[in-house]
C-alpha cells in the first residue's frame, strides 16, 4: 500500500522527496510530513489516500460506486450550468477561504482515483465546509468522541474508520487531534464522501444524488438515507432531526437555495412589475398567505421549497390559466377561476370535503381570494406523494401528462415565468418539446419567438 502522487503541483510544493522509485513511504510516515508539517505554512499538497482496496467487498458494490460516481457526475453537470468557483462560499462565510487550497488538491485526487467530476466533488465538500462553519456540534465530554463530530468536515469518527477500513484498508484509530486536523479531515471527509457513494441504492422516490449522498454522510446508521430516499417526513424521527436539520442546511448550500429564500414580496413586486396589467398587485397579501402556509406544511420536504419558489410557482401557473386573474372563464372548456378549475375534475368538490366549505364555481368565478385559495391547493394536493414537477404535471394533464397538444407549451410558459421571477432556473424545470398550432416545435425555437411565449411574455419595458 503506497502514496499515489502524481499529478501534485510543483510550485505549491517545498523540495521534500516524499516518493520516488527507491522509496516507499507508508501512510502514517506521509501523513506526519504532510498534516502536521506542511498545511501549518498553508501548504496545498495532495493526498491521493492509500490506492484503494483491490476488493471493495462484493463485486456488486464497485459497481455501485460506478453506477452512483455517473450519475452524481450527470446531475452536476444538468445542474450546474455556469463554471464551479469558491466566490458565493467566501462572500457568505470568510472562514471558509482557508481551505480552499486543500479542497482543491484532494478534489483533484478524488478525480483520478475514482473518477468523481472535481467540480462536483468541489462542490460537496465546500457545502459541508459551509454549512457547519457557524454550525459545529457542541462538545460533550461524557460522550463517546467516536460518535461525536469532528473538524471542517464534521463527519463521525465511527463512519471515517468503517470509510478508511473498506476504501483504503487502512485500521488506524487516528487520534482526535489528527481527525481535526484541517487538511487530513478533508482527506477523510472525501473518503466517507465516496464511501456513502459506495453503499447507497439510488432506488427511492427521490433519485437526487447530491441529496442520498449527503443524508449517509450526516448519519451513520443509514436510517436517514432511507427517509430521503422515500421522502417520509423527519417528524416521525425524532432522533434524526439534529442530522436532518444540518443535512438540508447542507443541500440548500450545495443547490445555492440558502440565499433563494427571500420573502414572497419580493417575487410578487418582480410580478407586478412584469405582468402590470393583471390583477396579481390586488392580491398580494393571498399570495403570500398561501406561500407561508405551504412552506409551513409537513409535505414541503420533495424538495423542501422556499416562499420565494412556492410564490413564484403560484404566480406562474396563474398566468399561465387566467392572465392572473383576467380571464377567469372558458367557454370552451368550461373552466372557471385563476387556475382554471374543470367543473368535470370535481377539484372544488373535493376542496370543499376537505375543508368542510360549501363554496360555488359562482365563488370561484367572483370571489378571488377563494379562486386563489382553491386554486393552489388543487395544485399542491399531492404533493405527500409527488415532487413539484410532477405535481404540476398532474395539475395540468393528470396520468396523461404529454398526450395533450398543450400540455408541452403549458410547461414552458411556466417554466419561463418561474425562471423570470427567481432568477434562474432553480426548480429544474427547463423547456419541453411541445406543439404550436398542432405542430411539433423543437424545445430549443420556445424562446425565441414571443408568440408562443404568449400572454406571459415579459417586455423589455418591464
Amino acid at each position: 500500500m503506497y502514496i499515489i502522487m502524481e499529478g501534485i503541483k510543483e510550485e505549491a510544493m517545498p523540495k521534500i522527496d516524499l516518493v520516488d522509485n527507491s522509496q516507499k513511504m507508508s501512510r502514517r510516515e506521509f501523513l506526519e510530513k504532510t498534516t502536521l508539517g506542511l498545511t501549518a505554512v498553508g501548504v496545498a499538497l495532495a493526498f491521493g489516500g492509500c490506492s484503494p482496496k483491490d476488493t471493495l467487498g462484493a463485486e456488486s458494490e464497485k459497481d455501485n460506486l460506478k453506477k452512483n460516481i455517473e450519475e452524481l457526475n450527470k446531475q452536476y453537470i444538468k445542474l450546474n450550468k455556469e463554471p464551479f468557483s469558491y466566490e458565493r462560499y467566501v462572500k457568505e462565510y470568510p472562514e471558509f477561504e482557508q481551505y480552499i487550497p486543500f479542497i482543491d488538491t484532494v478534489s483533484d485526487y478524488a478525480a483520478k482515483s475514482d473518477g468523481i467530476n472535481t467540480d462536483a466533488m468541489k462542490t460537496i465538500i465546500s457545502s459541508i465546509i459551509a454549512a457547519n462553519i457557524n454550525y459545529p456540534e457542541e462538545k460533550d465530554s461524557n460522550k463517546d468522541p467516536n460518535y461525536k463530530r469532528t473538524g471542517p468536515m464534521q463527519f463521525y469518527p465511527i463512519n471515517s474508520q468503517k470509510a478508511l477500513k473498506e476504501r483504503l484498508n487502512d485500521n488506524t484509530k487516528y487520534t482526535q487531534d489528527k481527525l481535526e486536523d484541517p487538511f487530513f479531515n478533508i482527506i477523510v471527509g472525501k473518503e466517507c464522501i465516496l464511501y456513502t457513494l459506495q453503499k447507497i441504492k439510488n432506488d427511492g422516490k427521490n433519485n437526487n444524488i447530491f441529496a442520498l449522498t449527503l443524508a449517509g454522510y450526516y448519519d451513520y446508521t443509514n436510517k436517514l438515507t432511507d427517509i430521503v430516499k422515500n421522502n417520509l417526513d423527519i417528524n416521525n424521527f425524532s432522533n434524526l432531526k439534529q442530522d436532518y436539520e444540518l443535512y438540508k442546511k447542507t443541500l440548500n448550500i450545495l443547490e445555492r437555495k440558502e440565499n433563494k429564500n427571500k420573502e414572497s414580496k419580493e417575487i410578487l413586486n418582480k410580478a407586478i412589475q412584469y405582468w402590470p396589467d393583471t390583477n396579481i398587485k390586488l392580491f398580494k397579501d393571498v399570495f403570500i398567505n398561501e406561500a407561508d402556509k405551504y412552506y409551513n406544511d409537513e409535505y414541503n420536504i420533495n424538495p423542501k421549497l422556499s416562499k420565494a419558489e412556492l410564490t413564484a410557482i403560484f404566480v406562474s401557473v396563474a398566468m399561465t390559466e387566467s392572465n392572473g386573474g383576467i380571464f377567469k372563464e372558458s367557454p370552451s372548456s368550461g373552466a372557471v377561476g385563476w387556475y382554471q378549475l374543470v367543473p368535470q375534475w370535481e377539484h372544488l368538490e373535493n376542496y370543499n370535503n376537505v375543508h368542510n366549505t360549501n363554496y360555488t364555481y359562482d365563488d370561484i368565478y367572483n370571489d378571488d381570494k377563494i379562486s386563489i385559495e382553491v386554486g393552489i391547493w388543487t395544485l399542491m394536493r399531492y404533493r405527500n406523494s409527488m415532487n413539484i414537477l410532477e405535481s404540476l404535471k398532474f395539475f395540468k394533464g393528470g396520468h396523461t401528462f404529454g398526450q395533450n397538444l398543450d400540455d408541452g407549451i403549458w410547461w414552458n410558459r411556466v417554466s419561463y415565468c418561474t425562471q423570470k421571477l427567481l432568477g434562474e432556473d432553480t426548480l429544474n424545470m427547463e423547456y419541453l418539446d411541445y406543439f404550436y398550432n398542432g405542430i411539433p416545435v423543437d424545445k430549443d425555437y420556445f424562446l425565441k419567438n414571443p408568440e408562443h411565449i404568449g400572454n406571459v411574455l415579459i417586455s423589455e419595458s418591464n
